[in-house]
């Protein structure tokens, strides 16, 4: 799968039939909230991704799809590199400065942490870059905050 196939499922409940279809066809169960929790995640690690799924406003237990996580399979991430292609031709060896050179200036940085945030008409993609900005860690794409 690419990024731009997840980006359908954004917002949608866990037991969506697509995005329950696609659960079952990787193999991943269902979220499941702990108690005291309002997360749920599914670790597919040898995609190298995460599915963060949020409990709904209404307090059902029914569980929205809220971010997908892209990980470049380093050292320290615990899973392997994400080999489908990144959202708006990404790369995760690309730098701070090629990445902010193809997507333009961030609607929000955190440069203490390395995190640029931009919005997008149905989404936001989140970057996350190695501490020395050499490359990208993690790439996020999530519902537009409200």
């Amino acid at each position: 799968m690419n990024a731009r196939d997840w980006l359908p499922l954004l917002g949608k409940t866990a037991d969506h039939s697509a995005l329950a279809a696609i659960l079952t066809k990787l193999g991943a169960r269902p979220p499941k909230l702990r108690h005291g929790e309002d997360e749920a995640f599914v670790d597919l690690p040898t995609l190298g991704v995460v599915l963060v799924f949020e409990a709904t406003p209404s307090g059902k237990r029914a569980m929205l799809l809220t971010s997908v996580q892209l990980y470049a399979g380093l050292p320290n991430q615990d899973c392997s590199k994400f080999a489908g292609e990144l959202p708006e031709g990404l790369r995760f060896e690309d730098t701070r400065d090629a990445v902010r050179k193809k997507l333009g200036r961030p609607d929000m940085q955190v440069d203490a942490s390395g995190v640029d945030t931009w919005s997008r008409d149905d989404h936001e993609l989140i970057i996350e870059y190695r501490i020395d900005l050499s490359g990208i860690r993690v790439v996020h794409c999530a519902i537009a905050d409200d």
